[in-house]
């Protein structure tokens, strides 16, 4: 089946993906020359940016000594044991015939999209579940999960005043990896749950052997879950004049509804504005919208059998989504996961932790973008607050001396993930978002700095009171550390996580290209924390994930607008700098000394 198509880019000049005090770096074409241009033609921070050469390829672009199932020579990790190869054989092939979920012309837009964010000039908001699953399939829960990206994408571009880039982690997430082979289920050992597409999660043997038909289950449900959103994104839900509409019910009567519905109401005023200048609001950019997916590559099998030559480019695709991951777990250089994703043309993400050494991430860069193009390669930063300011900038600076453009994005989900008193998984959201407040939730959710000061002082009149008792006071003490002492671990590593990662790049100079979260529309109870207060106790309530914690609708929201007014001081700060420059070239152009 022919795919869709563009044109590639030729190679040419192109902006760095950062940015300089005075100028921009700029690398080579063709010829790898590099220029760094400043305003008085200075050496822009010794910034060097070089052109990284393909190997002489027959077509360009096209990974030399590969094929979709090259990568059973190398080491495939995180893979399930299937019992009867010879079937899954079988339906690999069966799978190889049927139709591709997505075409290359639509991933090759994607990869056009995140170059922009790579050099700030987009933003991408990829979110979506942890895991999909069979049982929570239905239509309400993709319209709601949707609806959300579209109302967090508003947000964001009426702060950043630039385009959001909207990725769900949708239609093709269900694989999981797991740091073990077995898990303890009521006291029996079983293989571990990896995922509808490869097992069960029920409580028997049978339920978790792993099945190659899963697959094909998983195929005709991303099939459907694709065609739906292909329906909200063109055939009017997503129109902007809809924007009133998008409110989640549970989440409309919550402070982060307010403020949405404010927002809501100032893009409907300047749309009425735009009507009443006779500017027609029925141009498609306004009454439909660009959303692509993507899920983490990890079951080969089936990213093989979904993979297609395009017959316009001759470039192979994993038309399983528009765009691939991969975690930590499966990023070895001589893996057989990173061996697949370098000849497939999809635009590439890796999570990388404060493991990751910078060497190494360099060469990863080199392996899965050889020809340096913008948008092709994603970096998801999953490390904690704690470990990204000593961490990051690291990696930040060993991929820009390189001369490497990749699209940074953070991942402040997967670093910061702990265990209530009942047993659940959770995440702190509270944590994520302190901006002036100390946050301790399981003691009373959100404490003023002036209510904090006074608790502290009562507590100082109250150990005076007890000296007589000094090991009542030992004991107080201790207990309340012991019930709070997860938590605020994880408050230190994670409560400025999203502002470390913007910080890191304005002091480094490069941009911040994005954010990778998990969530829902659903009203669960998973991560605790956010303005509607979820506490630990709360979680059982709601608790319907099959995987990690997800944030609700009202904390997606709430981080948003954090991110939003990140975003909007980065806007302001380089619109002053520009004007600076223009100043002062036009001062000079005059001979006046500004």
């Amino acid at each position: 089946m022919a795919m869709a198509s563009r044109a590639l880019k030729a190679p040419g000049l192109e902006q760095c993906a950062w940015k300089t005090g005075r100028g921009s770096v700029v690398r080579g074409g063709n010829g790898g020359s590099v220029a760094s241009v400043g305003s008085r033609g200075r050496r822009c921070r010794g910034m060097v940016v070089r052109a990284v050469r393909a190997p002489e390829l027959d077509i360009p672009g096209v990974a030399k000594d590969w094929s979709p199932a090259s990568w059973k020579e190398r080491t495939a990790l995180q893979q399930p044991t299937y019992p009867d190869a010879g079937k899954l054989a079988e339906v690999v092939k069966q799978m190889e015939g049927y139709p591709p979920l997505v075409f290359a012309g639509e991933a090759r837009s994607l990869e056009e999209r995140l170059g922009e964010a790579a050099l700030g000039r987009a933003f991408l908001l990829q979110g979506g579940d942890c895991a999909e699953s069979f049982k929570e399939f239905n239509a309400n829960n993709i319209r709601d999960t949707f609806r959300l990206l579209l109302q967090m994408s508003v947000v964001l571009m009426f702060g950043g005043q630039l385009p959001v880039v909207k990725v769900g982690r949708m239609a093709g997430q269900f694989a999981k990896p797991r740091s073990a082979d077995f898990e303890d289920v009521n006291g029996v050992q079983l293989p571990s749950y990896r995922g509808d597409n490869i097992n069960g999660d029920g409580e028997s043997m049978d339920d978790r052997v792993p099945d190659p038909e899963r697959m094909v289950r998983a195929y005709s449900q991303s099939a459907s879950t694709l065609n739906l959103l292909r329906a909200f994104a063109t055939g009017g839900f997503a129109a902007m004049q809809r924007i009133k509409n998008w409110n989640l019910d549970f989440a409309s009567n919550s402070e982060q509804g307010d403020r949405y519905r404010e927002l809501a109401n100032r893009v409907d005023e300047a749309l009425g504005f735009m009507t009443a200048c006779g500017l027609a609001l029925d141009h498609p950019v306004m009454t439909t919208t660009e959303f692509w997916t993507s899920h983490e590559c990890l079951l080969l099998p089936y990213e093989q059998a979904m993979t297609r030559e395009d017959s316009t480019s001759g470039l192979w695709y994993d038309c399983s989504a528009h765009f691939l991951w991969m975690g930590e777990r499966t990023r070895q250089l001589d893996g057989a996961h990173i061996e697949f994703l370098r000849g497939v043309g999809n635009p590439l993400g890796v999570k990388v932790s404060d493991k990751m050494d910078p060497a190494e991430l360099v060469k990863l860069c080199e392996i899965l973008n050889p020809q340096n193009k913008p948008g092709r390669l994603t970096v998801i930063v999953r490390m904690g607050a704690e470990k990204l300011r000593q961490k990051y900038p690291a990696l930040v600076r060993a991929v820009r001396q390189a001369g490497i453009i990749v699209t940074w994005v953070c991942d402040p989900m997967h670093g910061n993930t702990i265990k209530a008193p009942s047993g659940y998984k959770t995440r702190p959201f509270d944590a994520i978002l302190v901006s002036g407040f100390f946050t301790c939730s399981c003691i009373y959710g959100h404490i003023t700095s002036l209510i904090s000061i006074f608790l502290f002082v009562l507590f100082f009149i109250w150990c005076i009171l007890m000296w007589n008792r000094p090991s009542f006071v030992v004991s107080v003490v201790v207990h309340t550390s012991r019930r709070c002492r997860a938590y605020l671990s994880i408050l230190d590593m994670i409560q400025d996580e999203v502002k470390a990662f913007f910080d890191v790049h304005e002091q480094e100079g490069t941009h911040a290209g994005g954010v990778h979260l998990e969530m829902t529309g659903q009203d669960v109870t998973e991560c605790v924390g956010g303005g509607r207060t979820v506490t630990f106790d709360d979680l059982s309530s709601r608790y319907h994930t099959h995987c990690d914690p997800r944030l609700n609708a009202s904390q997606s929201l709430e981080l948003a607008f954090i991110i939003a007014e990140r975003l909007r001081r980065r806007r302001i700060a380089d619109a002053k700098e520009k004007d600076m420059l223009s100043l002062n070239s036009l001062g000079h152009g005059k001979g006046v000394v500004m």
